[in-house]
């Protein structure tokens, strides 16, 4: 995350705990995978909640595609079922 954020020039920074925190603030749980310490398992349902959480915050972007290509993919199925204009 930190590397995204560096390469978009923002001068920010967050803990592995401070985005465990953001995902839990969202409804999004992290799980524990023993030594290797916490992360997510992107099941079905976790992409089906990002979608939601997703479009809840009016962040699909439909009309505009940055350089490396689409924000939001209109041949992916859990993207088509958010699509405004369906």
């Amino acid at each position: 995350m930190n590397e995204k954020l560096r390469i978009r020039s923002e001068h920010v920074k967050f803990s592995a705990k401070k985005v465990g925190l953001i995902l839990r603030s969202l409804g999004i749980y992290t799980t524990r995978f023993g030594h290797a310490g916490h992360g997510l398992t992107f099941s079905y349902g976790l992409k089906e909640n990002i979608h939601e959480i997703a479009a809840q915050l009016g962040m699909f972007q439909w009309n505009v595609a940055p350089p490396n290509g689409s924000l939001a993919d209109p041949t992916y199925q859990f993207c088509e079922s958010y699509r405004p204009d369906r």
